[in-house]
């Protein structure tokens, strides 16, 4: 019944914004192959439309392990629905939100289309979700200031905003749906969708200082956003907090290399030199990569079970075009394990805390529930982005005429504790969440209230 409505609502909308457009306005098949990149206005022909469309159900089918895993019986009514979208010249921002809400769907955050080569405008602020609210963390524009709480977008509120979020960003759970939408609020090709955006500005209604204020906020082009670009961050970092008897690794992408495994190593080292007893990794910008990122740490980590990994792959043309496969054809399990036989010296002992947010996704979620469900971690902080079991791994294709970009799971990861297959996220053993204080100062407020809990257990 919801994806129904969610179908109706967006043909309505495009019924009313169609009805007056001139055939001239129409861009044909030929026409469109020659541009590298497409305009909000550009409208597109059905011809168009419905071969990208078609391309986009065929790769999904031939690629995902189980599309239809949270649609059912609905799929074929689905496709039907939305294809009948695209009888009539559709905008080129108005397509891109259709498929964008049919991919959301599948219910698989890993799996959804990307208009990337489109001409976009930006609000000038960054958001970030505290306890309080949306608030407003970085701003290039005079009239918005950090620590602004964000009220209302136009008339909508932001429960508002969100729900219409919920309808076109793939995902698994509202903490996701919340992290992407504070980012897909900053573009103008959301903003227009949700009917804000009037003379290349957006209206914004704030609390500052127990006060509400309305300002029309000017949106700029990507060349003019100059929100804050702190320097390049090394993707890890790590400290000995002596004072606290912590050691302190921070992962924000999960990568593997030998440097870094030779550098966690090192740590291990110090924190036995040191008979540091309390481990905290901090997992709260990790938005993904490779699940190798947690092996170094399960060297120095005796973790009984042995830590096993379930995963399925499905086979077809495009993955091993993609990722050299020998097979084109079916879905197979495989176990992997490590044993007892990868541990090496140091061995730690102590207490392990592992630090999460709404960002924490993908591979940096695995390495968390693999410390969770194997009982050697407690988490801190806020729920994760994505369920501990999830479809992953994903593959880029282009539509072929759109040349909008459509990624595609192709594998599923289990996590150890298959009792909890259907959890939507992971959530923390300790809530701890992000509050509007933490941003006012330049520190980390959040972080100094963890590493205070911790220390003082």
């Amino acid at each position: 019944m919801k994806a129904n409505f969610i179908v109706l609502f967006f043909c309505l909308l495009v019924f009313f914004l169609t009805s007056c457009v001139k055939n001239d306005d129409i861009l044909s098949s030929d026409e469109i192959l020659k541009l590298e990149v497409l305009n909000y206005d550009d409208y597109l022909s059905p011809e168009v439309m419905k071969a990208d469309f078609k391309f986009l159900v065929k790769k999904i089918l031939e690629v995902h392990p189980d599309p239809k895993r949270n649609i059912g019986d609905n799929w074929d009514r689905l496709v039907q629905q939305t294809e009948s979208q695209f009888n009539k010249p559709m905008s080129a921002r108005e397509y891109a939100i259709s498929l964008m809400s049919f991919t959301s769907q599948l219910k698989d955050a890993h799996t959804g289309v990307y208009p990337m080569n489109m001409k976009d405008k930006f609000l000038p602020v960054k958001f970030e979700w505290v306890k309080e609210g949306l608030l407003i963390v970085e701003s290039n524009n005079e009239l918005l200031q950090v620590g602004d709480l964000v009220i209302k977008v136009g008339n909508y509120s932001i429960e508002e905003v969100i729900n219409f979020m919920s309808r076109i960003i793939s995902a698994e759970n509202e903490y996701w749906i919340k992290e992407k939408g504070k980012d897909f609020l900053t573009r103008e090709i959301f903003l227009r969708s949700l009917s804000v955006w009037k003379d290349h500005s957006v209206s914004l209604t704030i609390e500052r200082n127990n006060k509400l204020l309305t300002f029309d906020v000017d949106l700029v082009d990507r060349n003019e956003l100059q929100i804050k670009n702190k320097e390049a961050s090394p993707w890890f970092s790590w400290e000995i907090l002596e004072d606290k008897g912590i050691g302190y690794f921070n992962i924000s992408e999960s990568m593997m290399t030998i440097y870094y495994d030779k550098k966690v190593l090192m740590f291990f080292e110090e924190m036995e030199r040191k008979n540091i007893g309390k481990l905290v990794i901090d997992l709260r910008k990790n938005s993904g990569g490779t699940s190798e990122v947690m092996t170094p740490f399960l060297k120095h980590i005796q973790i009984e079970p042995i830590y096993s990994m379930t995963s399925k792959v499905k086979y077809s043309e495009e993955a091993m075009k993609q990722i050299g496969y020998q097979e084109t054809f079916g879905l197979k399990e495989y176990h992997s394990q490590v044993g007892e036989s990868t541990l090496r010296e140091p061995q730690f002992n102590g207490e392990i805390f592992i630090l999460t947010s709404y960002a924490t996704f993908s591979s940096g979620n695995m390495f968390a529930v693999h410390f969770h469900d194997t009982k050697k971690a407690t988490i801190i902080g806020e729920p994760t982005g994505n369920k501990p079991t999830q479809f992953g791994d994903p593959l880029p294709v282009e539509l072929p005429f759109t040349k909008y970009t459509l990624v595609i799971s192709h594998k599923e990861f289990m996590r150890p504790d298959q009792s909890l297959n259907s959890e939507p996220t992971l959530l923390p053993d300790i809530l701890i969440e992000k509050e509007k204080e933490d941003f006012l100062y330049g520190k980390d407020g959040q972080l100094e209230r963890i590493l205070s809990l911790i220390s003082n257990e």
